[in-house]
């Protein structure tokens, strides 16, 4: 019976599981995408599908209770029946050895029963729950599949839009930015200069995602970023914060370079970072480094300096592959000679290019 009613048990509750979380995941991006839903769709297609997703869950969630209630009721029916079992055996064995031989059997297989049937339903949401958290433990599939919007990467229109952007910031009277409207194409060279607390950073940090405005919206591609998935924004931007933001991470050269890419790295990785980072001016670096781009660096490996370091983290950004670089102050450490060679070698690399400077 076990055999037969876990394996069934165990459908019905990952059905149900999987509806529950789409219905979450529906309504949570409902919520942070509203502002979205009511420029791009009509007022009578707010709402469409909500119906259906309850109604779906509300059958997985039938299904479940009908074999559950079947499930409970078996020791119920098998109780009913030994009874009239019992009747018949103290009919033609009328002795009390037999009655209670035969009471105790029947509490036991009862009771039996009854375990059983909260075993089988107990197995049913453990089997559920586990393929639910299986991809995170063995980093396969793709769990709670999502809805969000795909990037078209060759679309037309800004690459990047701020509209009516503005941002506060606790404990101050007047906003850091305050109606911003910028639009970024595809293949500009942007500039953005300014004094110390001008809102330089605050204004590139909206544009890489790495702030969300208090006011306004930020499109990527023509989409409210929250309905965007982050694997896809990364493949449009890629950004460099300020140098006291920045970190060099105790590993080899090659890792800190390819972050925003897969490790262990390929082949074609390890060209492309050793390529850039020649072009960046580190080839005296590594020929300097016995392991080459397999150096240890950081606190307990081989020491960068601060123009080094500046430009592992250009390289960095560069390495990304996205269409737009934002670069916040990352030329400022260089010297003069070293900013005309990294510069020539970012215009080179960037389809889009954002860079913030004091200079």
């Amino acid at each position: 019976m076990a055999t037969v009613l876990a394996p069934r048990m165990a459908r019905r509750y990952d059905v149900l599981q999987k509806q529950r979380i789409q219905l979450t995941t529906d309504m949570v991006e409902r919520m942070v995408g509203h502002r979205t839903r009511l420029v791009q769709q009509t007022e009578g297609a707010w709402h469409e599908g909500e119906d259906d997703s309850v109604y779906d869950y509300g059958n997985a969630s039938r299904a479940v209770d009908r074999y559950l209630v079947f499930v409970r009721a078996l020791p119920r029916g098998y109780y009913a029946v030994s009874l009239v079992v019992v009747f018949f055996v103290l009919i033609a064995q009328p002795t009390q050895q037999a009655l209670a031989l035969s009471l105790d059997g029947l509490t036991l297989a009862t009771a039996a029963l009854a375990a059983l049937g909260e075993i089988v339903g107990l197995a049913g949401g453990v089997c559920a729950t586990w393929n639910t958290v299986r991809p995170f433990v063995w980093g396969n599939g793709n769990p709670a599949e999502s809805r969000r919007a795909d990037v078209e990467i060759a679309g037309a229109g800004p690459v990047v839009e701020l509209r009516g952007a503005c941002v506060r910031y606790e404990g101050r009277s007047t906003p850091a930015l305050a109606g911003v409207d910028v639009a970024i194409d595809k293949g500009d060279r942007v500039l953005i200069e300014g004094p110390s607390g001008g809102g330089k950073t605050t204004l590139t940090a909206l544009l890489a995602g790495l702030r969300q405005p208090t006011d306004g919206l930020v499109l990527i591609r023509g989409l409210d970023q929250h309905t965007v998935r982050a694997a896809d924004r990364s493949k449009v931007i890629a950004a460099a914060p300020q140098f006291c933001k920045n970190h060099i991470f105790t590993n080899s050269l090659a890792f800190n370079l390819l972050l925003g890419r897969a490790w262990p790295a390929a082949r074609e990785d390890l060209h492309d970072a050793m390529q850039v980072a020649r072009a960046l001016g580190l080839g005296p670096l590594l020929e300097r480094m016995p392991a080459g781009l397999f150096q240890a660096v950081g606190a307990t490996g081989w020491q960068l300096s601060h123009g080094e370091q500046s430009r592992v983290y250009l390289a960095r950004a560069l390495l990304q592959r996205a269409e737009v670089v934002v670069l916040d102050e990352t030329f400022d450490a260089l010297d003069p000679a070293s900013l005309e060679l990294c510069m020539k070698a970012t215009m080179a690399c960037a389809q889009t290019l954002v860079v913030v400077t004091h200079r």
